[in-house]
């Protein structure tokens, strides 16, 4: 009852709707046209996936070039989405003449009117919003605020939204600064996060402007195509994520209940569609002396200051043997009033990042031994806390991440993979627990900066650049893209 679009042949293809016509690719002779009948198979659909269709084509109006008469039939599988046209086999018996037959050997490609026109529906949507994405982006660059302070910058990313299609839950599952917003009545549901905080002093050096307004776009260009797919889309402001947890804590409240999936891009060095990021976990190391005047009566003093530094030592002393992917950096946060007296109170903080919980769990054991050994040189006493969540290491969902390689290239990004990645990555974010409860992605975006990296502030800088924003709109798209992709191909059960 639909009409469907063929676009057949070989190096030069015509469209007609409901028929076939195709053209000899070395004459550019009209071979033949005919009438055509697509039927879906149920049982094609469980076996390969839902775009195998069973093809029946009935040709009339026979050019005599052929000597004969064709009539096939056979099964077109299709493959993958390139420049906006699924690509597929012909697997059929063809009955024309041994003559002619070499002209058909060949991919077709058909384009099925409805699938094309979501993703083009999602483009155009996107295509008006990029320029006020940009302008959010830019003014949150202008803006930064830490995390759980983003009140600023969550009532401007909601009034943003609420702009551009309804309410939006704010605040949200018991945070102030929290956000949501659902497209799509039922369904598999999708949430895409949305971060924001900024870090101290060096604002959005992180790129979380960028993360923000891609998600954003990519959930308010589904917005009126979700319902038609089927499926639910979630935009959740998660606050917090530059220490904090804020994700792990929406876990906790339910933010993220009968999800599917959920995802987000993350600006970086370069290209890749399967980061590595590490399991942290936060420690404060806090060392208690003895004032002592430093000149005159040194002897009667306990020094939390030397404790510290010999816990820096014994740090450094260790990386040599460390595993090589494993990282242990700290700050003294509290050294002391003045030279002249001795301190009897000090604070360092450290992260200890490791590929997974056992390499984690192994580490914290040394360290502990670390700053213990520094108390026990320096008659000191020690507490040693965890103030934060621990972030757990990102679990890539390939599904996905395979789905957002294919449509970054629509718009001119290649992703790679971690493996052929310049730098390890090795960063740390609380997506990772989320990754561990839901098939996720976190895709790593350059942005066209090499002389900087994230956490510099010239890195921040260069999220205004033109190569910035082009992260929004490719992060966007790719995103947005996958998500009909897992709907149209009814891919939920592979995640």
């Amino acid at each position: 009852k639909e009409k469907y679009k063929i676009r057949g042949k070989i190096d030069r293809i015509d469209e007609i709707d409901g028929m076939i016509r195709l053209i000899d690719y070395k004459s550019g002779k009209k071979l033949f046209k005919g009438d055509l009948i697509i039927r879906d198979s149920e049982e094609l659909r469980e076996e390969k996936g839902i775009y195998n269709l069973q093809l029946l084509v009935y040709m009339i109006g026979i050019s005599s070039e052929l000597g004969g008469v064709p009539m096939k039939s056979g099964i077109i599988n299709l493959k993958n989405m390139k420049d906006g046209f699924l690509e597929g086999k012909f697997n059929g018996i063809c009955t024309l003449n041994e003559e002619n037959i070499e002209n058909y050997k060949s991919e077709v490609v058909l384009l099925i009117k409805d699938i094309l026109n979501n993703k083009n529906e999602f483009k155009n949507c996107l295509d008006g919003l990029f320029e006020s994405l940009c302008d959010v982006s830019d003014w949150m660059y202008e803006n930064p605020e830490l995390g759980f302070q983003e009140f600023k910058t969550s009532k401007y990313l909601v009034d943003y939204i609420q702009k551009n299609s309804k309410s939006v839950n704010y605040p949200s599952h018991g945070l102030e600064t929290a956000f949501d917003i659902t497209f799509g009545e039922e369904g598999p549901l999708t949430v895409i996060c949305v971060e924001y905080d900024a870090l101290p002093e060096i604002g959005h050096a992180c790129g979380h402007n960028i993360i923000a307004t891609a998600s954003i776009g990519a959930g308010l260009g589904l917005k009126d195509i979700a319902s038609k797919l089927g499926i639910r889309v979630k935009l959740l402001g998660t606050p917090a994520e530059e220490g904090g947890g804020g994700k792990i804590i929406l876990i906790n409240e339910g933010a993220f209940e009968d999800a599917s999936c959920s995802m987000m891009i993350h600006p970086g060095y370069e290209d890749v569609v399967n980061p590595t990021f590490t399991t942290i976990e936060q420690y404060t190391v806090e060392y208690f002396g003895k004032d002592a005047h430093a000149a005159g009566a040194p002897d009667q003093g306990i020094n939390a200051l030397d404790a510290q530094i010999q816990l820096f030592v014994n740090a450094s002393t260790y990386r040599q043997q460390m595993v090589q992917s494993n990282r242990m950096h700290g700050v003294i946060r509290d050294g002391g009033f003045k030279p002249n007296i001795i301190p009897s109170y000090t604070k360092s903080e450290w992260y200890l990042r490791s590929l997974n919980k056992e390499g984690l769990d192994q580490l914290e054991q040394d360290f502990y031994n670390f700053a213990n050994a520094a108390a026990l040189s320096t008659k000191c006493e020690v507490k040693i806390t965890s103030p934060d969540y621990r972030y757990e290491e990102i679990n890539n969902n390939e599904t996905i991440y395979k789905l957002f390689m294919e449509n970054a290239q629509d718009v001119g990004r290649e992703m790679i993979l971690q493996k052929d990645a310049i730098r390890p990555g090795l960063g740390s974010t609380d997506m990772g627990n989320v990754s561990q409860i839901f098939p996720s992605i976190h895709p790593m975006l350059g942005i066209g900066e090499k002389e900087a990296v994230n956490h510099q502030p010239e890195y921040a800088a260069a999220t205004l650049t033109e190569g910035g924003h082009k992260a929004i709109y490719d992060g966007a798209y790719a995103m947005g893209a996958s998500i009909i992709d897992l709907a149209e191909k009814n891919l939920w059960d592979q995640l």
